[in-house]
């Protein structure tokens, strides 16, 4: 069969004809997901690539039901993608409030900046003879830094010569 391709006539094979006529739901599939592709080819798991390309899959038909539900004929990717997030994130979120390390209270009365704490080093272990650990300012500024000091009542590492001065006199240091 002929067709005409950039002002063109070309010969096309019958197989190419028949496959791009009955194009199925895999090549479909295949289209839609490319650009959100959720398996990576580092992962060496197969069964996490493919529970990966499955909860991908079902993103993908829930559009589709959703589509077919609402009547609309076309229904943007991303924001599918988005609002879905949205939605199970509102329906599932916890109620409790979780504590992080690094972040206070934005009461001002907390007790390191009323109270006077001194500095001590760091108890010995049995198993170190010379106790460390990572101040917690450096680490919120992302600076990796060890200490031999501590203030007790805080129970937090901190850097005599700034980070100590620092955590007892600002709210966010």
């Amino acid at each position: 069969m002929k067709r005409k391709k950039y002002r063109q006539e070309k010969q096309m094979p019958v197989s190419v004809l028949d496959y791009n006529e009955n194009m199925g739901g895999v090549d479909l599939k295949d289209l839609l997901l490319q650009h959100y592709l959720l398996e990576r080819k580092k992962i060496t798991k197969w069964y996490i690539k493919l529970f990966r390309r499955l909860l991908n899959t079902t993103v993908l038909n829930c559009m589709v039901i959703c589509c077919a539900n609402s009547g609309r004929t076309k229904i943007d990717h991303f924001k599918f993608r988005v609002e879905l997030v949205q939605a199970l994130l509102i329906e599932h979120r916890s109620e409790s409030v979780r504590k992080s390390q690094g972040h206070h209270s934005t009461d001002k009365n907390v007790p390191r900046l009323l109270e006077r704490h001194f500095p001590e080093r760091i108890p010995l272990t049995e198993k170190k003879a010379r106790s460390t650990k990572r101040c917690v300012v450096c680490y919120k500024n992302n600076r990796r830094m060890e200490t031999a000091f501590w203030c007790p009542k805080c129970e937090a590492a901190l850097c005599i010569e700034e980070c100590y001065k620092e955590f007892h006199t600002k709210l966010n240091f």
